[in-house]
C-alpha cells in the first residue's frame, strides 16, 4: 500500500488489516535532552496520554455523543428508557479520563520524505532532530515486549465519519482519531493500555518511572534507518550526535547521520 493510498484509507476510515511494513516512519523531538536519554538508555519513551498537549483529543461533545448513541440506539433496536453505560455522557467522559491516565503512547509520523510541518510545528517548538524507522520495526519491537498491552494503528482525522458501535463499545477506539485541525501529523502511534476500566485501576501504577510514562528498551542500531539532523543544523550538533551513539570503548555507530535535505 502507497502512501497516498494509505491517506486515502485513513481519510475514508477504512480498517487497514496490512499496510507496507517498509513505509517509512519519523519521530521527531523538539526537546534534545528527551532525545538524548532515548540514546543513553536505548529506551523509548511512552508519555502518559492524559499529559499531552490536545486535552479535547478522544473527546466529542455531548450533542455529537447524543446523535451517536441516538444512531446507535436505533441501529440495534435498543429501548431509550434506560440508556445505561453505552448512552451515559458523563459515564463516557469519566472513564475516558481514566484510560487517558493510564494509558501511554509514543507516536510516529508517516511519510515517505520529511515534514516542513513537523519540523517547525510539532509539540508547539521546531524539532531538533528525528530518527527515520519503519512500520516493520515497530511491530517486531511490539513483538519483543509480550509484557505489556499494545494497541498499534494509525490515526482517524475526520470525526464525522465515526462508527457508531464502535465509538461507543471498543474504549481504545477513541485515542485514535484526532481533530481535522492535526491532519498533517499523518499519525502512528504506539499504546500501552489496557481496554478493560478494572484492568486499568487494578494496574495504575506498574512500570510507570518518575516522568509519569513508561520507557520500553530497543536495539538502536535495528530501530533507527537513519538520524536526521534540523534544517540549518551546525556540525557542533553532528559531533553530539556521533558521542551519544559511539559505545563505552569508543567504538563508532553504524547508524547514519545527516542534514535535513529541507
Amino acid at each position: 500500500m502507497s502512501l497516498s493510498e494509505l491517506v486515502d484509507a485513513i481519510d475514508g476510515n477504512h480498517l487497514i488489516i496490512s499496510p507496507d511494513e517498509k513505509l517509512s516512519l519519523y519521530k521527531y523531538y523538539s526537546n534534545f535532552d528527551c532525545f538524548k536519554k532515548f540514546i543513553q538508555t536505548k529506551k523509548l519513551f511512552f508519555s502518559r496520554i492524559s499529559d499531552w498537549k490536545d486535552k479535547r483529543e478522544g473527546i466529542i461533545s455531548q450533542n455529537d455523543f447524543n446523535e451517536i448513541y441516538d444512531q446507535f440506539r436505533k441501529d440495534y433496536n435498543l429501548s431509550d428508557k434506560d440508556p445505561g453505560l453505552y448512552g451515559n455522557y458523563e459515564s463516557h467522559c469519566q472513564f475516558y479520563s481514566i484510560l487517558t491516565h493510564y494509558s501511554y503512547g509514543c507516536c510516529f509520523h508517516t511519510s515517505e520524505e520529511e515534514s516542513l510541518y513537523m519540523w517547525n510545528e510539532f509539540e508547539g517548538g521546531s524539532s531538533q532532530v528525528a530518527i527515520k524507522t519503519s512500520i516493520g520495526k515497530i511491530k517486531k519491537i511490539v513483538e519483543n515486549h509480550s509484557e505489556h498491552q499494545f494497541v498499534i494503528g494509525f490515526v482517524t482525522y475526520d470525526t464525522t465519519m465515526l462508527d457508531n458501535k464502535q465509538y461507543l463499545t471498543d474504549n481504545c477506539f477513541r485515542l485514535f482519531y484526532k481533530r481535522p485541525a492535526y491532519r498533517d501529523e499523518y499519525e502512528y502511534r504506539v499504546l500501552i493500555t489496557k481496554p478493560d476500566p478494572y484492568d486499568l485501576l487494578k494496574d495504575k501504577n506498574a512500570g510507570i518511572d518518575s516522568e509519569n510514562g513508561k520507557r520500553i528498551s530497543v536495539n538502536l542500531e535495528f530501530l533507527i534507518d537513519e538520524i536526521i539532523m534540523r534544517p540549518n543544523a551546525d556540525n557542533d550538533l553532528e559531533s553530539e550526535i556521533r558521542l551519544l551513539l559511539d559505545d563505552k570503548n569508543g567504538n563508532p555507530s553504524t547508524i547514519k547521520i545527516r542534514k535535513s535535505s529541507l
